[in-house]
């Protein structure tokens, strides 16, 4: 039986090796390249869905502003509506607050309008890859 401790001795040849290296190195920069994108990908979508959020986050605060504006005018009218002294002068201030609130409601509708589209523009721009 042959004594494994005295067999022949047994080298890589130095251009197998060279290969090897240059395999592994290879290898380590196409996985840095890909870990480099996988990074700039997840921070663009961090990115992204911060935006979004902010938008949706000003959108909100824009709808209860409005919806404020119209409750106090709603609680205003009716004071108005108590202090009365007839029927023609309900009517006439029923008349008032319908073309006041007609008016407030297409400058909001124009407004959340022009929002929603500025925020999709943002989304869509955020999503956009980075170059």
């Amino acid at each position: 039986m042959a004594d494994p401790f005295n067999a022949p001795k047994f080298e890589v040849p130095a251009e197998m090796r060279d290969l090897a290296s240059k395999s592994v190195e290879q290898t380590r920069r196409a996985f840095d390249s890909f870990m480099g994108a996988t990074h700039q990908a997840a921070g663009s979508l961090e990115s992204s869905t911060q935006t979004m959020q902010n938008s949706a986050r000003s959108a909100g605060r824009q709808m209860a502003e409005y919806a404020e504006q119209n409750v106090k005018a709603a609680l205003d009218h009716a004071q108005a509506l108590v202090q009365a002294k007839g029927l023609e002068e309900v009517m006439k201030l029923q008349q008032e607050f319908m073309r006041s609130q007609m008016s407030a409601l297409q400058e909001q509708m124009r407004s959340m309008g022009s929002m929603a589209q500025a925020m999709g523009a943002t989304a869509q721009e955020a999503m956009k890859p980075k170059k």
